[in-house]
């Protein structure tokens, strides 16, 4: 219903419109027709005799008439009359019936009050007095008192104990170990040797003095105080190292760190930098065998 109403007033419009501008274009053109126009001359003079116009009056406004009060509304009709009520039949008065009379409650005699009772009277007790205890006798018994000791007495019978006791002997070590004689060979001078006589232990730790230069001990050597290398060697008459041999093979091939030590203590022994060794050439014999022992706990003080 929108769409047509709109579509309506939209032709109504163009039809009002070219009526309104097209329909006087259609008709005949009526002639002009002149108009007279009344001119009235003057003349000029010194003074002015025009009449004054005359003042226009402002009509007064109209006063618009009050619009008449508009009558009362009728009153509401009354309310209708209420419908009388039916008439009720006569109700049976209800009688109630008279209450019993109440039985009289039996009165309650009053307790006798009991008479209080005498407080006993109270019997003074006389405290004891604790009897004294015995003294007791002391468990520890006094110590007898020492006799001054003669200092010169002690220091006599000290030297006849001394001089009654022999000394501890010493038994000299079949196989002295090679880091202390290599600290006793560097701290002590070498002594000369008779060249006739038999090996000397100063002349072993000489040998023991050059290897120990030629002695490095692997990094990281685990354990390294806890071993000892034994290394026997045969000599040239020369004085440089034929042969060594480890004696300790089962130790070397069950545990890597000292395989590691001997190794190191075995290529000392061959280091050409050390050798010759200097020896007594007349005692061949004697030192053509060694067994030298490598102990780092001592030599390095590990």
């Amino acid at each position: 219903m929108g769409r047509s109403f709109f579509i309506s007033v939209l032709v109504h419009a163009v039809i009002f419109t070219a009526g309104y501008f097209g329909l006087p274009q259609m008709q005949d053109e009526f002639p002009m027709t002149e108009t007279p126009i009344a001119i009235e001359i003057v003349t000029v003079a010194d003074e002015t005799n025009v009449p004054s116009r005359p003042e226009k009056v402002e009509p007064k406004p109209e006063q618009k008439e009050k619009p008449k009060p508009k009558p009362p509304p009728p009153p509401p009709p009354p309310p209708p009359p209420p419908p009388e009520p039916d008439p009720v039949e006569d109700v049976p008065e209800i009688v109630e019936p008279e209450p019993k009379p109440l039985e009289p409650k039996p009165e309650l005699e009053p307790e006798p009050i009991p008479e209080p009772k005498p407080e006993p009277k109270k019997v003074e007790v006389k405290k004891q007095q604790p009897a004294p205890l015995p003294p007791r006798k002391p468990n520890f018994k006094p110590k007898p008192k020492e006799k001054p000791v003669d200092s010169f007495e002690s220091v006599l019978k000290t030297l006849e104990e001394f001089k009654k006791t022999p000394p501890p002997a010493i038994e000299p070590d079949p196989e002295l170990d090679f880091a202390k004689m290599m600290e006793s060979a560097l701290d002590k001078p070498t002594q000369r040797n008779d060249l006739g006589a038999e090996m000397t232990i100063s002349e072993i730790d000489l040998v023991r003095q050059q290897i120990h230069k030629c002695w490095n001990l692997p990094a990281g050597a685990k354990d390294a105080h806890k071993m000892r290398i034994s290394i026997r060697i045969a000599m040239n008459p020369d004085g440089r190292v034929r042969t060594a041999r480890i004696l300790d093979q089962g130790q070397m091939s069950a545990n890597p760190f000292y395989r590691a030590m001997a190794e190191s203590a075995y290529r000392a022994v061959m280091n050409p930098r050390c050798q010759p060794f200097k020896l007594p050439p007349k005692k061949y014999d004697r030192w053509k065998n060694m067994m030298l022992n490598f102990d780092p706990k001592e030599m390095f003080g590990l």
